[in-house]
């Protein structure tokens, strides 16, 4: 496939290596949204959690390995090259055979593209220095591959590409390395695992037609959709849901919340040998942890309508602490009328779609959360 870049141009500064602009990620129009669960559960996609890092592709030839970025030199004309930042990954991946193309995200677990950035866009002598301070290897994510000792993969559907991709980061021993990570992928049950997803800390979910092939520069839409946290409303603490009482988990052969005849009761079953079945023969009952500590289970939420009354919107219960939730056990009162942050899926009607709670705001009058702010004039 003739690219952007010319042969002749790229082998003047990275000789034999081959450049391709990165395929773009579709994101769903607003009107289309609501489509989001029919296409996670028709079969035709599968998912893969998306990183809040920076795309790079890693290029290997018979003589030297690349490693380029989505963006454009503005001194060559070419993709950014920036091996140099993380020689780690550049020796790791040179086992690769020449003429072999993957794709990922170099990225830091738990923080942000921002760190990235503060190896990736700077010179490789203070990127390493950084590296081996207090911030710590940066790792790749590898997500898919377009090429192969000189096979084209590229026309290839994408979840051929990654059964491909991972048939060859087992047969490398990739995984051994700390510093490169293989993308897991979904192909059942993806509607609810965006949430836990959004819920855990990631950025988000890519949902990848499993027939559709990789199309450089390109964003055809519905080949590969982005799925992101992306919206956020400021709304009003108006009291607490108790926590469900009843523990129906898969854990009771080490769970220690338990109640007998209304009084609740600790239990370290390991040390007294006292088995599940026995339990509940002599009148145990499992409990939640929260019910057993007397925390709430979850947020009442609301905003002020056209004529300055407070109304509900629902509730949140992700996101909470147990420190947070002891809080309020202990000051329920503090927190009433309050300003939370609150980051959801979507807004739809009046509600937010699986809200996460991020915090409590004091630099906001609670006047201000307003159904209109949150969901626009086509709310009443």
């Amino acid at each position: 496939m003739e690219g952007k870049y010319k042969q002749s141009s790229v082998d003047k500064l990275y000789p034999g290596a081959l450049m391709y602009e990165a395929m773009k990620i579709w994101t769903l129009p607003e009107r289309k949204k609501e489509r989001l669960q029919e296409l996670c559960e028709n079969g035709e996609y599968f998912a893969q959690v998306k990183k809040d890092g920076n795309f790079y592709q890693f290029v290997t030839t018979p003589k030297e390995s690349y490693l380029f970025s989505r963006s454009e030199s503005v001194v060559t004309g070419l993709l950014t090259e920036k091996s140099a930042n993380v020689p780690h990954i550049k020796t790791i991946l040179e086992c690769l055979p020449p003429n072999t193309i993957v794709i990922g995200e170099i990225y830091y677990p738990g923080l942000t593209s921002n760190e990235v950035r503060s190896i990736m866009g700077c010179k490789a002598p203070l990127a390493i220095a950084r590296q081996n301070g207090d911030m710590g290897l940066i790792k790749y994510y590898i997500h898919d591959i377009i090429m192969f000792n000189g096979i084209s993969l590229i026309d290839m559907g994408a979840w051929n590409r990654y059964c491909f991709l991972k048939a060859v980061f087992e047969k490398m021993n990739l995984g051994d390395n700390d510093s490169i990570e293989l993308a897991e992928s979904f192909e059942t049950g993806i509607y609810g695992k965006i949430f836990e997803v959004l819920e855990s800390g990631e950025e988000g979910m890519v949902l990848k037609k499993r027939d559709y092939p990789y199309v450089p520069s390109k964003k055809p839409a519905w080949s590969a959709i982005k799925v992101k946290k992306i919206d956020y409303a400021d709304v009003i603490c108006m009291g607490f849901e108790p926590a469900t009482k009843e523990y129906e988990g898969n854990e009771l052969g080490s769970w220690p919340y338990w109640e007998l005849e209304g009084r609740l009761c600790a239990i370290d079953r390991d040390s007294v040998g006292k088995s599940t079945t026995n339990l509940h023969n002599w009148g145990y009952k499992p409990v939640t942890k929260l019910h057993f500590n007397g925390w709430c289970g979850s947020i009442l939420i609301g905003a002020y309508d056209v004529h300055g009354e407070l109304k509900s919107i629902g509730s949140v219960s992700s996101g909470l602490t147990d420190a947070l939730r002891d809080s309020i056990k202990q000051n329920p009162n503090d927190y009433i009328g309050q300003v939370c942050k609150c980051q959801a899926m979507e807004k739809f009607g009046n509600a937010l779609r699986h809200p996460i709670f991020k915090g409590f705001r004091d630099d906001k009058n609670a006047k201000e959360c307003t159904i209109e702010s949150i969901f626009g004039d086509s709310v009443s």
